[in-house]
């Protein structure tokens, strides 16, 4: 057992310097997508959320988050709808977590931001207009989000969103190496297994 925690404690201090308050995987199948929830209360929240991608039918950033709502009990949100129910546009305007809210205040320039890493984003010629174009998006470098939900964001195995509340500035979780990340979510933080 101690040969075991020792192993657990190296694989997490070669990993970039990221502090977790739990690493926690949700959903079954081959293939997996990251969210990460960033802010001065709930820390470094890290979900792995594993489902069977299917390129034809690619599920959206939202997908991810209403996958870890529905599985983390100390974890809620409000979102808004800026579009249709045909046609989403989803932003979060709240999230509470162990009974500690944090809501979007412009005026004070603090608000939860979208960023994304890997998959797709949609593209629109003008605000509020329609998804014009798909691009792919970096794997190992946040870009700001355009929208969580479909057509705005579409992901694929491997693929980051995040929410981050702190202006519009960038999470500071560095997107580890694959194989690095695989060292991280069994070591026994909070693991969290819901059927899907």
């Amino acid at each position: 057992m101690k040969l075991l925690r020792i192993f657990f404690a190296a694989a997490l201090a070669w990993l970039p310097s990221n502090t977790f308050s739990a690493a926690i995987a949700v959903g079954s199948g081959p293939d997996s997508s990251f969210f990460l929830i960033e802010s001065p209360n709930v820390g470094q929240r890290l979900y792995e959320v594993s489902y069977t991608h299917d390129s034809e039918n690619p599920f959206d950033g939202f997908f991810l988050f209403e996958s870890l709502l529905n599985a983390d009990p100390e974890l809620d949100a409000i979102v808004n709808n800026f579009g249709t129910e045909e046609a989403p546009n989803i932003f979060l305007d709240t999230i509470t977590f162990n009974s500690v809210s944090e809501s979007n205040d412009f005026s004070s320039g603090l608000f939860w931001a979208h960023w994304v890493a890997g998959g797709q984003v949609g593209q629109t010629q003008s605000l509020g207009g329609p998804v014009d174009s798909f691009l792919d998006v970096p794997d190992q470098e946040w870009t700001f989000g355009s929208g969580v939900s479909a057509p705005f964001r579409f992901i694929e195995p491997g693929s980051y969103d995040a929410f981050t509340f702190d202006s519009d500035s960038n999470p500071s979780f560095v997107i580890p190496e694959p194989s690095s990340l695989a060292l991280l979510l069994p070591s026994g933080l909070l693991l969290l297994r819901r059927r899907r």
